[in-house]
């Protein structure tokens, strides 16, 4: 039986809503680089269900339900309408939730992810058994400090710092909850419903991704009409290992369509 929650989320700003939803075994939080853009929106930040300070059940977590959180939060929040983006896991939330509230979407920002999460099939392979060990907690900080290394993240001082803060709040999350969002998202597949989406979108792809091919962000700006697409040099995590870039892309877009 699922369970409905209430997250826990982060806000700044007085502006119109921009809703930043954060990538696998992360939080609201993954996105401080992000916070310039406060000074014109108003940024909400939320955990995912079974992440950050969120409510942890050990049930399975489906995209509809993850989309359904996110709705419950904005219902909570008196917002209406909001531009809703998301990153790797979290543009698949988005995605979901665009599909099922259209109403409530200004515009759609998607980040470093795919309508269907065979793109990242490989390292969701690798993480379900992960989280099924007994020492899973551990397994993940490892495997993050991996990740961050190998991207050259920790070679300056913010982006070690932000590795640093990054681990630490991993004591916050449950390796049997993670799992449980992670299965439930096995199966995503809504590519044949990309002509639904008729908001403006923009859509931002790293050249050099390893997790998510950029020929899924190919894809789904061919599918979404009148989407446009951004290419920048960088792995997996645009708006982390290029967030001046990253920013201004998305600032651009949203001038471009009257914000």
């Amino acid at each position: 039986m699922t369970e409905n929650v209430d997250l826990h989320y982060y806000t700044i700003g007085d502006g119109f809503p921009l809703v930043l939803i954060h990538g696998w075994c992360s939080d609201g939080l993954s996105y401080v680089l992000q916070l310039p853009l406060a000074y014109k929106y108003r940024l909400i930040l939320p955990d995912l269900r079974g992440q950050g300070k969120s409510p942890k059940p050990q049930t399975k977590s489906s995209p509809e339900l993850l989309a359904s959180d996110v709705n419950r939060l904005l219902e909570k929040l008196s917002v209406e309408k909001a531009i809703i983006c998301g990153g790797s896991f979290g543009g698949m939330v988005a995605l979901q939730f665009v599909l099922d509230y259209p109403e409530e979407v200004e515009a759609l920002i998607l980040s470093d992810t795919a309508s269907t999460s065979a793109a990242a099939a490989q390292f969701m392979s690798g993480c379900i058994p992960m989280l099924s060990a007994p020492n899973a907690s551990e397994m993940l900080k490892e495997m993050l400090s991996q990740l961050a290394s190998g991207s050259g993240m920790t070679s300056s001082p913010v982006g070690s710092m932000l590795i640093e803060a990054s681990l630490e709040r991993m004591a916050d999350i449950d390796p049997v909850s993670l799992l449980e969002v992670t299965k439930g998202m096995e199966g995503f597949d809504v590519t044949h419903r990309l002509s639904e989406i008729n908001v403006p979108t923009l859509i931002i792809a790293g050249k050099r991704d390893l997790v998510v091919a950029p020929q899924y962000s190919e894809e789904m700006h061919k599918r979404i009409v009148g989407s446009e697409y951004v290419v920048l040099d960088t792995d997996h995590g645009s708006p982390f290992f290029r967030p001046d870039e990253w920013n201004k892309a998305v600032q651009n877009f949203l001038h471009r369509i009257g914000h």
